[in-house]
């Protein structure tokens, strides 16, 4: 800057002699670009806490989304005559190809982990969202919410609360159920172990994330999710960009379902599936002693900066068969 500074002045007197200097053109103008970038950078200081609006190209009508506001209604009556299954302990995954090309295989390391260790598993994807009544509504307007991913990544991601809605309604299984990622594995975790968290089974929202900031596990009832759909679409509705997105990702602009719930934690609060004096019981791979945890999210972001290629890799040779049962390897 002090060169640019000290190249500015001399061009000012070559520019008031000759005017024609490229040298002196470049140099304004990069001048000028760092001047304009700085001033950028504390906009976005000065702005940090407020939020960003982007302009709205759909408009969406009070009809396609009642569906929101009338949540305990139509849980109240659906439920009319049938019996919630509280007894069952029913874990539930979203695939989609796009998440992975690996996915179908890891897929079934998910399925089996859960199962030895006895729940119940479900895997959904995009084909039974679209049975959701208000698919099309809801996908009409997520797609103002910008991304810098791949939109049918993101797509899948925002798609798997409305299938998680219309599983739970098809199924009467308006008790709590897990939500888990395809690539979250369990050598130890039970359904027991679960209830003994002391989790409601009353008529109230109930949503909570066991990885911190991180939706990849979560306890859910129909309320809890139709809570957070309310968030989602009330962001797409109103074209909202959240503090976070801005800080995080700035200059580009970018939000997910995992920032929504990062900036509103009342909707979806944290939860440790832990004793405040026992082990931990859910981490990442990669992480100190995650082999001892019983539950292991192996995600993108672990197993490569764990140096493997691929998810894939990573699961096939740290997730050993021991019986009936899984254990995981250092």
């Amino acid at each position: 800057m002090v060169f640019l500074g000290s190249s500015l002045l001399n061009c000012l007197i070559l520019f008031s002699e000759t005017m024609k200097s490229r040298y002196c053109t470049w140099i304004i103008l990069t001048w000028v670009l760092l001047s304009t970038v700085s001033w950028i950078h504390l906009l976005q200081s000065f702005h940090s806490s407020q939020d960003l609006y982007l302009p709205c190209y759909d408009e969406v009508t009070d009809d396609s989304l009642i569906w929101i506001e009338s949540a305990k209604w139509y849980r109240t009556t659906t439920a009319v005559n049938s019996t919630p299954s509280k007894n069952r302990a029913y874990v539930i995954t979203f695939y989609d190809p796009t998440m992975s090309e690996d996915a179908p295989s890891i897929l079934q390391f998910w399925r089996q982990t859960w199962t030895a260790c006895g729940w119940e598993t479900v895997v959904l994807n995009d084909s039974y969202a679209r049975t959701h009544r208000f698919y099309h509504e809801y996908n009409r307007v997520i797609r103002n919410l910008p991304t810098v991913n791949r939109w049918r990544y993101e797509e899948a991601c925002y798609n798997r609360w409305i299938a998680y809605e219309q599983w739970i309604v098809e199924n009467n299984a308006y008790g709590i159920v897990m939500t888990s990622d395809y690539d979250v594995m369990n050598r130890g975790f039970e359904p027991k172990d679960w209830k003994k968290k002391s989790i409601s089974q009353g008529d109230d929202s109930y949503c909570h994330l066991h990885y911190d900031q991180v939706p990849s596990l979560v306890s859910v009832n129909y309320l809890g999710v139709a809570g957070l759909k309310r968030l989602i679409s009330t962001q797409a509705t109103k074209c909202r960009v959240i503090p976070s997105s801005w800080k995080r990702y700035a200059p580009a602009i970018h939000t997910s379902d995992m920032i929504l719930l990062l900036d509103h934690p009342s909707v979806c609060k944290f939860e440790s599936l832990s004793d405040l004096d026992g082990p931990p019981i859910t981490s990442n791979f990669g992480e100190e002693g995650w082999w001892n945890t019983d539950i292991v999210h192996f995600s993108h972001h672990h197993t490569k900066a764990a140096g493997y290629d691929t998810q894939l890799e990573a699961v096939q040779r740290h997730i050993e068969r021991r019986g009936n049962k899984f254990t995981f390897i250092s």
